[in-house]
Parts: C-alpha cells; sequence; structure tokens
C-alpha cells in the first residue's frame, strides 16, 4: 500500500501532465490558427503579387477543368492567394487583366490566342498575369 504523501505526489504528478498536455494542445491549435506552421500556397504566386493590377476583378484561366478537382483546386488556391482581388473564371468576363494558372507553361501561347489576350508577365512555374486588350 502506497502512503498518502506519495498518492499525492502521484495525484499532483497527474494533474500536472495533464494540464500540460492541454497547455501544449491549446498553443498548437493557437499557432495553426494563425497560420504559423501551415505550408504556405502563395510562394506560387509571390513574383505575380507586386504585380497585381488595381482592378479588383481579375479574370482567371487554367488548362485544369474546373470541373475536376485539379482544377477547383487551383482556382481556390490563386484566389486565396490573390485576395482581396476577386477571380471570376473565363476571360470574357471584361476584365482588363486575366491571371493564368497553368499545370503545363508551355500551353500559354496557345491559351493566348484562343482567347485573344497578351502576357504581361509570365513566371516558369505556370502563372502568367495577361491583359485582355479589347477591354477597357
Amino acid at each position: 500500500m502506497r502512503s498518502p504523501s506519495l498518492q499525492r505526489a502521484l495525484s499532483s504528478l497527474a494533474v500536472i501532465s495533464v494540464l500540460a498536455l492541454l497547455a501544449s494542445f491549446g498553443n498548437q491549435l493557437w499557432l495553426w490558427k494563425h497560420g504559423i506552421g501551415r505550408p504556405s500556397i502563395a510562394p506560387r504566386y509571390a513574383m505575380l503579387q507586386p504585380i497585381l493590377p488595381a482592378e479588383k476583378v481579375l479574370g482567371y484561366l487554367s488548362d485544369d477543368p474546373l470541373s475536376g478537382e485539379a482544377g477547383a483546386t487551383r482556382l481556390l488556391a490563386a484566389q486565396y492567394a490573390v485576395a482581396p482581388h476577386v477571380l471570376a473564371y473565363g476571360a470574357k468576363l471584361h476584365s482588363r487583366h486575366v491571371i493564368a494558372d497553368l499545370a503545363q507553361p508551355e500551353r500559354l501561347p496557345g491559351l493566348c490566342r484562343q482567347h485573344g489576350l497578351v502576357p504581361v508577365a509570365s513566371f516558369a512555374n505556370g502563372v502568367a498575369l495577361l491583359a485582355n486588350p479589347e477591354s477597357r
């Protein structure tokens, strides 16, 4: 049989361990909620940030169909990265500028011809800023 002082010490140790575990969990939750330790999706769009135009609504095109998981994920990642700008899917939305986000960057010239767009800046990772010369 354990002595009462040993029982109290073990009980205190158990309580301290549980409190330490809860505190650690709370700290991790706070860090996660504030974006610390989460992988950032912004690096793909980092080069685009300094050249984004002032207009709030930008067109968006991709070579991944929006109906597929990859296309939808790509659009959501781009929207998150360029906020507070709003991305409107398609180039025919009277947007002066369009963001292209391509899984296969070599498709950019064909995409520009197809939609009558002109490249403003394009990057090796498949992200490009395009201008719509017909929209003023």
